[in-house]
């Protein structure tokens, strides 16, 4: 996610005439109504978000089983694992995930928010770059990551996707009119061993951010891949009524071990390894103060990414508030076709990209984004409206 912005960051802006091809922020909105959100920002009231899908509690014997059955399915020692904070004008924004996970969202900028994209919104223009910047990023990510324990970073070293260097080389390949799909970069300067890993879909993920009334934050996203995961569930052992499902997350591998020529995929299925994945679970902090600011996180595969960024971009470089920033139209592109959420952009933004050379395609783009934000009225909740999240503050 912060490579593609990092990308943005590094571009040489033109001066455009872009004021025929706007999406107002207000317009197209989702179709679905907002439930229990909080209209306005209420000083001292926390609001908490519930999970995208509520389950009936287990009962109190499968819990008490639970211990019992699931260490033994576990590792002895679980991989040691630390958020990563990157550093904004403004803000720290800490995305709280494993390594391979971390790089897997392509994070890492040295300035996260350009104040001139702010007369952008939601314009042609400063769509075709972000989806640029997000194809360059794609590229790297469908090469380059899976498991570091698994898979050596190019170079023996991670930060060389992030270097500030990489990206504005990266940068300077965006042009006026879209390409058609982006070559893999070389940040380590040499040979790469591994073969690029084609897109493939995933789901069945939820997310939930909170606030305590003491001011602990929490950002989370669980997934189980799809709906349902692998359509079996657990009872602990107890037979009774109830339990867990689980998963299928086999399937977030590569499914083709090597490319065409023959080389290995870096995600690709071996014995022990975690998936690569899209989640992105946020925190941002003041960076002078250290108050938190907001929490932001969403379920949808790999346009978890998108839904992540554009939520993040909405909020300290658009001037929204959480829920408007939430609301605004989903695009999303991995190094492919354009797709933009059905029935949500104009005409003329529609017709403005493909006249750039963008091959364009409308889908649901169902995020479930839920974010938290700290203003000077106190705390802001946001919930999408295109999934069952809520907002709940007491």
């Amino acid at each position: 996610m912060m490579q593609i912005l990092g990308i943005l960051e590094h571009l040489e802006m033109p001066d455009w005439d872009f004021a025929h091809e706007l999406a107002p922020v207000d317009v197209h909105r989702p179709e679905e109504s907002r439930v229990d959100t909080v209209p306005d920002p209420l000083r001292d009231t926390v609001p908490a978000m519930t999970p995208n899908a509520v389950s009936a509690a287990v009962p109190d014997a499968v819990s008490a089983a639970v211990p019992d059955t699931v260490p033994a399915l576990m590792p002895e020692a679980m991989p040691d694992t630390a958020p990563v904070t990157l550093p904004d004008t403004a803000h720290d924004v800490e995305l709280d995930m494993v390594p391979d996970d971390l790089v897997a969202t392509d994070t890492g900028v040295d300035t996260l928010i350009a104040v001139h994209w702010r007369d952008l919104l939601m314009s042609a223009d400063w769509l075709h770059y972000y989806l640029e910047a997000s194809k360059l990023a794609y590229a790297d990510r469908n090469r380059y990551i899976a498991d570091p324990r698994y898979v050596a970073a190019p170079g023996g070293d991670w930060e060389r996707m992030l270097d500030p260097g990489y990206l504005a080389y990266r940068a300077a390949l965006i042009d006026t009119v879209a390409m058609d799909e982006a070559e893999p970069g070389n940040p380590a300067g040499d040979y790469s061993q591994y073969g690029v890993a084609p897109e493939q879909p995933d789901n069945g993920t939820s997310h939930i951010s909170i606030i305590d009334r003491d001011g602990n934050a929490v950002s989370m996203t669980t997934t189980i891949e799809q709906v349902f995961g692998s359509r079996i569930m657990s009872d602990g052992g107890t037979g009774l009524t109830g339990g867990f499902h689980l998963n299928n997350e086999l399937t977030d591998f590569s499914l083709a071990p090597v490319d065409a020529d023959g080389r290995p995929i870096a995600n690709r299925v071996q014995p022990g390894k975690r998936p690569r994945s899209s989640m992105a679970p946020s925190l941002i902090f003041d960076t002078e103060s250290g108050e938190f600011m907001a929490a932001i996180g969403s379920p949808g595969g790999a346009g978890i990414i998108h839904f992540v960024a554009k939520t993040i971009l909405g909020i300290y470089d658009f001037g929204l508030n959480a829920q408007e920033a939430i609301d605004l139209p989903n695009f999303a592109n991995y190094n492919g076709p354009t797709v933009l959420e059905q029935n949500r952009f104009p005409q003329p933004v529609i017709d403005a990209l493909e006249e750039r050379g963008h091959v364009l395609r409308q889908r649901p783009l169902t995020s479930g984004l839920q974010a938290i934000q700290r203003t000077e009225y106190g705390f802001f909740g946001g919930a999408d409206p295109r999934r069952e999240g809520v907002v709940m503050g007491e």
